[in-house]
């Protein structure tokens, strides 16, 4: 019988042959390799399984505060936006807005003095961009004594007190007695410094029974205890001229006492 198609030549036929196998190897050796890579990773995943989205936001967190998971945070990569009045506030006092955010505040309360006299405000640092809240906007006093002028320069305000009831307040708070004394004698180991005593002397101020005292917080003037810079300078109720301190009305205080909070490292300028 004839055969009229044609036979393909042995060589040709393994030729096809091995081409068939390689491209098979090849393709076993692709789903290996990524099937390889799939359980790499699982078993990484499973040895660490307290690595989670909340870590990776962290770890980018990590180039803006410089420390993971810290509380407050407040960026250094490009300055916040802050109006203007509180950049003029900033010059006057001889501070750049850099400097101001190395401390890492995100709460401030500024206060001008003009002799006897003090202009209070306080601005806040939302979402990276600072902001005035005017309502807390208020006129206080302040001292331009010789000996007893109000300190001016940048502070952190420290813990607040009370003499009766407790305030609204984010700031720690101590209960004031009347035995709460605030040593004021250069030569005392507890210069600069609130302590308990059954009764005071010429060179501790009182605190307990004064009604300047009846609310207010710290401002951590002198923390070094030098007993050439002062003592006992807070931020208090009153209405007329201090010793070294600031004072404001009552509802004032109280106002800011409540938006205050320790957890956004508040700090208080004076200039």
């Amino acid at each position: 019988m004839n055969n009229s198609g044609k036979k393909l030549s042995t060589p040709i036929v393994i030729g096809i042959i091995l081409c068939v196998i390689s491209l098979v190897l090849l393709a076993g050796g692709t789903v290996m390799y990524f099937a390889a890579n799939n359980n790499e990773s699982k078993a990484e995943s499973s040895s660490d399984p307290a690595k989670s989205a909340d870590d990776i936001d962290n770890t980018a967190r990590t180039d803006v505060a410089g420390e993971i998971g810290s509380d407050p945070l407040i960026p250094y990569t490009e300055p916040a936006y802050y109006p203007d009045e509180m950049g003029d506030i900033l010059s006057k006092g001889g501070i750049t807005f850099a400097d101001f955010a190395k401390n890492m505040p995100l709460q401030l309360v500024t206060v001008s003095t003009d002799g006897a006299t003090a202009e209070i405000r306080f601005f806040e640092n939302k979402g990276g961009a600072w902001e005035e809240d005017k309502s807390l906007a208020c006129k206080g006093n302040a001292s331009n004594g010789e000996t007893d002028a109000t300190p001016k320069g940048l502070y952190a305000i420290g813990e607040a007190f009370y003499q009766n009831i407790v305030p609204e307040t984010g700031l720690a708070h101590f209960h004031i007695t009347d035995g709460t004394y605030w040593i004021d004698d250069p030569e005392s180991d507890d210069y600069n410094k609130r302590v308990e005593l059954s009764s005071g002397g010429a060179k501790a101020v009182k605190m307990g029974g004064v009604s300047d005292y009846k609310y207010g917080f710290v401002i951590d003037y002198n923390t070094e205890c030098d007993p050439e810079k002062g003592s006992a300078v807070f931020f208090h109720t009153g209405t007329e001229p201090t010793h070294g301190c600031i004072s404001a009305p009552e509802s004032n205080v109280l106002n800011i006492l409540k938006h205050l909070d320790s957890k956004q490292n508040p700090y208080i300028l004076v200039v």
